[in-house]
């Protein structure tokens, strides 16, 4: 049986005066799941995500990255075995075109 799985993500320019600087957000949702060889099936999951970019200069930036931006805990299934999901993330890079 297929599951529903959905996600969209946004970004923009804040255009609040703070030039160079991008917010972006997510979110991620999927129904729910089942395992073989278990009775009933583990309830979906909606997730929300979060990005802040900074232009320092032309061609170097710095991002701020959130995935689970509420720390929900959830649980999912996939063929024969199911697994708690990740807990939030926080990542920072910095990130140089040429």
């Amino acid at each position: 049986m297929r599951r529903p799985v959905a996600g969209f993500c946004s970004a923009v320019d804040t255009g609040v005066g703070i030039e160079g600087l991008t917010v972006a957000g997510g979110v991620r949702y999927k129904g729910d799941t089942m395992a073989s060889g278990i009775d009933g099936s583990i309830p979906g999951y909606t997730l929300l995500d979060a990005m802040l970019r900074y232009e320092l200069s032309d061609g170097l930036d710095v991002s701020l990255n959130v995935t689970n931006l509420l720390d929900k805990e959830y649980a999912y299934c996939e063929f024969s075995s199911c697994r708690y999901g990740d807990a939030r993330e926080i990542s920072v890079s910095i990130n140089h075109r040429w």
